[in-house]
């Protein structure tokens, strides 16, 4: 039950990101069992070579891509994890497994809408976190200073977030 409903969920993610280029194309779910999307040729940033770098314009196209899902009423909300990133033989950016992602409709209430503006902070800081592993040459001095900072409320949600994440990923 849990598994379809997480299933559902990233669905209605894929279907509100429909046509941006950069995310997978959704065609349809098996029976409440899995999704069907469209394949991204390339090779996520998890598996690039040891030592292996990436190049600005990269990173400038991917927060290009964020900020194009985030205006679309989405956040990914598990970038950080570099096997979601893959790069295509052009050298862009494409975002996939959308199963963490929060629409924005779901926090519209308060305090919520501050939990949701939490997880778009969150996206941006794991951009930051990936230019720090694959080209920390292109990190400006902001993002050196916003990086590492998290407040106490910003802790408490991720570490319901990544607990609750863990307990859903046992049921299903």
């Amino acid at each position: 039950v849990i598994g379809r409903f997480l299933l559902w969920r990233e669905g209605r993610v894929y279907q509100k990101l429909k046509g941006i280029k950069g995310i997978p194309a959704f065609y349809r779910k098996i029976s409440g069992l899995a999704l069907v999307v469209s394949r991204v040729p390339g090779k996520d940033l998890e598996h690039l070579s040891k030592g292996e770098s990436l190049n600005l314009e990269f990173f400038q196209k991917l927060i290009r891509l964020i900020q194009n899902c985030h205006s679309n009423g989405v956040a990914h909300c598990d970038l950080k994890r570099s096997s979601n990133i893959l790069i295509d033989e052009f050298g862009n950016p494409h975002i996939v497994d959308w199963a963490a992602g929060i629409i924005e409709k779901e926090f519209f209430l308060y305090p919520f809408t501050i939990i949701y503006k939490k997880f778009i902070d969150d996206d941006f800081k794991a951009v930051i976190k990936l230019k720090m592993r694959y080209c920390p040459q292109g990190i400006t001095d902001e993002e050196k200073r916003n990086y590492p900072h998290r407040v106490l409320g910003e802790r408490a949600i991720r570490a319901v977030r990544d607990a609750g994440r863990k307990w859903l990923q046992k049921l299903a």
